[in-house]
């Protein structure tokens, strides 16, 4: 059976210092996740009040990171179920999350989980995670 979801992640971004040199101790990165969902089926992106589980990311930061406001989705295709009030995505889509880099200079590991169910017309498949680990380098 094909999995009707693929999913790749990775962590973009860098600063420059006022003197023009990399330095990301100081600086936003941005975890970006991209995903495919085939043809017929969707993930709920807002349960809108429904039991259903919702795409979702979550994030174990390198000390001295934190979040930057919340988690964002932009899908090639939204839409509401009627019937659950729930906001389903299909097609391709971004979820992308602002982190406040001031960790001391070095490699550190970034790791996270995303969370979501692929479900079609007849059928919801059981909640899935799909985990990562990207490395960030400070300078």
């Amino acid at each position: 059976t094909t999995d009707p979801v693929a999913l790749g992640a990775s962590v973009v971004g860098s600063y420059n210092s006022e003197k023009g040199a990399f330095d990301s101790r100081f600086g936003l990165v941005t975890v970006v996740v991209e995903g495919l969902i085939l043809d017929d089926w969707h993930v709920t992106t807002d349960a809108g009040g429904s039991p259903m589980p919702c795409l979702g990311l979550t994030l174990d930061l390198p000390e001295g990171c934190r979040l930057m406001g919340g988690a964002r989705i932009d899908a090639d295709s939204t839409h509401m179920d009627p019937a659950t009030g729930a906001v389903e995505a299909s097609g391709r889509f971004r979820m992308t999350q602002d982190v406040w880099l001031t960790c001391s200079q070095g490699t550190h590991e970034m790791s996270g989980t995303v969370q979501f169910q692929a479900c079609d017309a007849e059928r919801c498949l059981p909640p899935r995670a799909f985990e990562f680990t990207e490395s960030i380098v400070v300078r």
